[in-house]
């Protein structure tokens, strides 16, 4: 098979302005019917009107006695009312359906005697005192929610409460998802010994919680052998059904990378490459007028390419928006330098020492997974940038809530087993707590420490003329130090 190499790369900003321009997810979006108990997170397809009013009917607002105010009216503590139980004073409680012909509640604990009949007032009540009047909260006919509204908890109370039991929503987009790779074994076999050369394919079920976070409905076809005519088969077969497709892996120019060429033979390709790292091999094309992604099959490049081109087209097909993540201020732990020409993500962990929160890098590689499960935050190169510096400020996009921030260890130096033990440990002690460690060599966490960007700094070094460990370096190094 020929080789397709990147011909036309594009940047991340023209690539997401060619995928997401090209496609008008308002008028491609669905409706459809749901009860309104079923309906929390779903986004409104038109305005909702209320069916009756809420309250349907004067309530009581207190527990005491529903009376005529004007019965009421002249009492003082010198010239009380005496009311006769039944007849001009009502038992009510909160909640309660107001007795025709009473127009106030008088509160239980202003009646000198509320077991005596008649009983006693003291005081004169005004009308409609300690009473919800129909359509207190909504009339019918009154709009209840608008078009494009997100529908929470009290949403759907309120819904219920003005006779809504169901409601027109925006259809969850349904995410076709194509894992591809001859030498992937399907989960469902993952409880078994693997064969030599054979890798376990985990990147739909990432993919399918992204989608699901998104707004979207994800179902995951069976995996494709490395194979063209397979492929184009599969997504044929996909798109007649999906809202769009997501085809994981074989989109890089490998000999054996069929993506390009399936999306080629039945529809169009509109970007094959995007100068992001990791997420290098991303292809965004068009089929039957719908949105097909050939998504890295490194786990991290599909993730940060997922968060890039599927994830806002998902969250638009839902009604959704999706919100920035928020930002601070970091300060990288050591020098991050980077290729220039392309946009790179470096996840980093995150802790504050003094008044500077730290920011530790993680392995690079686009395999490595665990980089996003241990990532406090991702730091943005940009394109015609050489990297970052260590101890200059830069925006790290938060994937933590600020507060875990406030409770990390920051260790810098040489790495030791120790301390994914002691990780562990403090999550026993204090789920506040956590560890971020950075391998920068012994002399870097001592030189780290030094100037305030550590906690702790870990050291593994022998001064061959004293025969001893650390201590003549620790001593060198905060020679002349206050």
């Amino acid at each position: 098979m020929k080789r397709r190499i990147y011909l036309s790369m594009k940047s991340l900003a023209e690539a997401r302005e060619l995928w997401l321009s090209r496609f008008d997810p308002d008028a491609m979006a669905k409706a459809e019917e749901v009860p309104v108990t079923a309906a929390a997170g779903r986004v409104t397809a038109g305005p909702v009107m209320a069916q009756r009013s809420s309250p349907g009917a004067h309530q009581a607002a207190m527990d005491g006695f529903a009376v005529a105010a004007a019965a009421t009216f002249g009492a003082t503590p010198d010239r009380p009312r005496q009311l006769a139980i039944g007849q001009e004073a009502f038992p009510i409680n909160t909640g309660h359906v107001m007795v025709p012909g009473t127009d106030a509640v008088i509160m239980v604990e202003q009646v000198p005697d509320p077991e005596a009949d008649p009983i006693t007032v003291e005081a004169p009540t005004f009308p409609w005192q300690h009473v919800r009047r129909v359509g207190e909260d909504l009339v019918r006919g009154e709009m209840v929610l608008a078009e494009g509204v997100e529908i929470t908890p009290w949403a759907q109370g309120a819904l219920l409460a003005a006779g809504v039991t169901r409601v027109m929503v925006r259809r969850r987009p349904r995410v076709a998802i194509i894992p591809t790779g001859t030498e992937l074994v399907p989960v469902t076999e993952l409880d078994r010994d693997l064969p030599d050369g054979r890798l376990p394919e985990f990147n739909s079920t990432i993919l399918s919680g992204l989608v699901a976070e998104a707004g979207g409905v994800a179902a995951v076809a069976p995996i494709v052998r490395d194979d063209l005519g397979g492929l184009a088969a599969a997504l044929k077969e996909a798109i007649a059904t999906a809202d769009m497709v997501l085809i994981n892996a074989g989109s890089s120019a490998g000999t054996e990378d069929y993506t390009y060429q399936a999306i080629d033979s039945l529809g169009e390709v509109l970007v094959h490459g995007v100068a992001m790292m990791p997420g290098k091999p991303t292809v965004l094309g068009v089929v039957a007028e719908k949105p097909v992604m050939g998504n890295p099959g490194y786990p991290v490049s599909a993730v940060l390419s997922f968060e890039q081109f599927a994830a806002p087209l998902i969250a638009g097909l839902a009604g959704k928006r999706l919100a920035p993540r928020p930002t601070l201020t970091v300060y990288p732990a050591q020098n991050l330098p980077s290729k220039p020409g392309l946009t790179e993500f470096i996840r980093v962990t995150l802790g504050r020492v003094g008044d500077k929160i730290i920011a530790t890098p993680l392995p690079r590689g686009a395999g490595t997974i665990t980089s996003l499960v241990r990532a406090d935050g991702l730091l943005v190169v940009p394109e015609l940038s050489e990297g970052l510096e260590e101890d200059r400020p830069v925006a790290a996009e938060l994937l933590v809530a600020p507060a875990d921030i406030d409770g990390t260890l920051v260790v810098l130096g040489s790495h030791d087993n120790t301390l994914d033990l002691l990780t562990t440990m403090l999550r026993r002690r204090d789920h506040r707590l956590r560890l971020s460690s950075g391998h920068v060599g012994s002399l870097g966490g001592l030189m780290a420490l030094r100037q305030g960007r550590a906690h702790l700094g870990g050291s593994h070094m022998l001064d061959p003329e004293t025969n001893t460990y650390n201590v003549p370096f620790i001593t060198a190094t905060w020679r002349g130090c206050p």
